[in-house]
């Protein structure tokens, strides 16, 4: 008598493994993201090689399993925002580029930052765009208070004093003027003061 093995169900040969480790995560930044050789981070872990790799192929697979399936739109989307957040980075590469250019005066800073201008134009979008974004998102003004979840407070500015242009008090900002006195009571009566002159006898 043959008997016939019951089919797998489709939810079992989709079921992810279980997570790795944080030592796992990090295994795999360092090799694939930081680029260390596998001798490096077997030496760092206290592990073969051969274990480095299998790490690195588990998290990869696992990662693979996890990652949710996004329409075209939101693909588009996420790369519109990595080409903005690159062209940012390049920008802030340029302006301190440009700063070690002109402290040190050494040429191999205004080479990268020609390399570096040349990869934002590549990009074809502008590079303030995010900073743009943020800016109208956020009123100004106005600065959190209290825990979160609480109201935001707005704090007006008053303008700035004028500085002025006196010679006799020199650059700087015209002081304030302090208030006339109160005029001192009159001795006599409201009826003894006349108000014309009297004229000669």
């Amino acid at each position: 008598m043959t008997t016939t093995a019951s089919p797998t169900p489709d939810c079992l040969l989709t079921t992810p493994s279980l997570p790795p480790s944080s030592r796992d995560f990090e295994i795999h930044r360092l090799a694939l993201v930081e680029f260390l050789s596998t001798r490096r981070i077997a030496e760092q872990f206290k592990i073969s090689q051969t274990r480095v790799r299998q790490i690195i192929g588990h998290v990869a697979e696992w990662m693979t399993e996890m990652l949710p399936l996004k329409a075209e739109q939101d693909i588009e989307k996420e790369k519109r925002y990595a080409i903005h957040l690159a062209a940012a980075q390049l920008q802030h590469q340029i302006e301190t580029l440009q700063n070690y250019w002109d402290g040190s005066g050494d040429p191999k800073y205004q080479r990268q930052q020609t390399r570096a201008i040349v990869a934002l134009a590549r990009l074809g979008v502008s590079s303030h765009h995010l900073d743009s974004l943020a800016t109208k998102a956020v009123p100004q003004n106005v600065v959190p208070s209290g825990p979160e979840g609480h109201e935001a407070e707005t704090i007006f500015h008053s303008p700035a004093p004028q500085p002025t242009n006196t010679a006799s008090r020199g650059a700087g900002f015209q002081p304030a003027e302090s208030p006339s006195p109160p005029l001192s009571p009159s001795p006599f009566p409201p009826s003894s003061i006349s108000p014309h002159p009297s004229s000669p006898p």
